[in-house]
């Protein structure tokens, strides 16, 4: 099913070492401006009847599966040919492997028309703590292929909130995806706030990098307004922690340039030093 409308969401290329004299004047040109696996088989496609819910699944236990499906199971996990309508079966009771296998499956076999239970698929692995959901939903999301207008609401809910999850678990993929997904406004919309506070709540280690990143990336996007300029100083802050020597020097000279721009148009909680 071709898309009409694809969206991807772009890797942010690294500005971190970007030097500081050009930082400062992409800061110069920011002046406030006032706001306004083969073939597929011959079984029926795959149609997910019902959205599944936000809640993170569990692994199957062999023994809660009806008997012809953990005899499958068993030879499932030997690496045994196993049906595409008994791995769905599998995979339909939120067990991780069979719907890791079954994501695979379907894209091997370039079903982008069903890319929508492809990123299901990833997701319920993603949730169960398989290696591989993650970046396999990562890249369903990011396919030209793929198209959000296609998906329910509540999937796109599901989506997002298995990717919310990992990156909160200090996954650097998913945390890296979703600052640049809310930063450009697909698939999950323009959240930028979000990023701000994704970012804030995770580890230096892996935060500062991006809130560089994002910040500098701000900056070049063109003038921003004072509201877009204290998101930028928020960003500066986070990206203040870097390990690196040469990130930390570029952030604070972005910030002193940053907080004389501000002091025209303080705000309370912007410079507490300027308003006292």
């Amino acid at each position: 099913m071709p898309s009409s409308a694809p969206s991807s969401v772009p890797s942010s290329a690294p500005a971190r070492l970007a030097g500081p004299g050009l930082l400062l004047a992409w800061l110069a040109a920011c002046a406030p401006v006032a706001e306004a696996p083969g073939e597929m088989p011959a079984e029926a496609p795959v149609e997910m009847p019902v959205e599944m819910p936000v809640e993170m699944p569990a692994e199957t236990p062999e023994e809660a599966l009806p008997p012809e499906l953990a005899e499958v199971r068993k030879r499932m996990v030997q690496g045994a040919p196993v049906a595409f309508a008994d791995m769905r079966g599998i995979a339909d009771r939120d067990d991780g492997y069979a719907a890791w296998l079954l994501a695979e499956r379907l894209r091997a076999a370039e079903r982008w028309d069903l890319a929508s239970d492809m990123a299901h698929y990833y997701a319920v692995a993603a949730a169960s703590g398989r290696s591989g959901g993650v970046g396999g939903l990562i890249g369903v999301l990011e396919h030209p292929d793929f198209d959000p207008a296609t998906v329910s609401p509540e999937r796109m809910a599901w989506l997002e909130q298995t990717l919310l999850r990992a990156a909160r678990q200090e996954n650097p993929k998913a945390r890296g995806y979703l600052v640049d997904a809310y930063t450009a406004g697909a698939p999950f919309g323009d959240r930028t706030e979000d990023a701000i506070a994704l970012l804030g709540a995770g580890r230096t280690g892996t935060s500062a990098p991006l809130a560089l990143d994002m910040a500098t990336g701000m900056l070049r996007s063109g003038p921003l307004d004072a509201p877009s300029l204290r998101q930028v100083r928020q960003l500066l802050e986070i990206a203040a922690a870097d390990d690196s020597l040469e990130a930390r020097i570029t952030t604070a000279n972005l910030l002193a340039v940053l907080d004389d721009r501000l002091l025209s148009d303080p705000q309370p909680g912007d410079l507490p030093h300027a308003l006292e």
